[in-house]
């Protein structure tokens, strides 16, 4: 009879821990998803903000070029069909 009830203590105690034990790991589950979650959503907005910029850095090169060639191409005389200069005929031909 006392071997019985040892055996039966000693079986609840192993079935506490075994749950205890898988309970911990589905809580530390749950945690790395939330961590991953955030993570992901931080990466994405720092993605959007990178595309803004160089977005923003593409039309700034397209406007200092176009203030450097301005500098440097010698406009084309009007005479030729009203074409205008040299520089605005690059520009319809580089800018949206």
């Amino acid at each position: 009879m006392p071997m019985l009830a040892l055996t039966i203590v000693t079986m609840g105690v192993m079935a506490m821990v075994a749950i205890t034990f898988g309970q911990a790991l589905a809580r530390r589950q749950q945690a790395q998803m939330v961590v991953d979650a955030a993570a992901f959503a931080g990466a994405s907005e720092q993605a959007k903000g990178m595309n803004t910029i160089a977005r923003i850095n593409e039309k700034e090169v397209g406007i200092f070029n176009g203030i450097v060639l301005s500098q440097v191409v010698p406009p084309a005389p009007i005479g030729r069909g009203g074409r205008g200069s040299k520089l605005w005929l690059w520009l319809r031909s580089h800018l949206p």
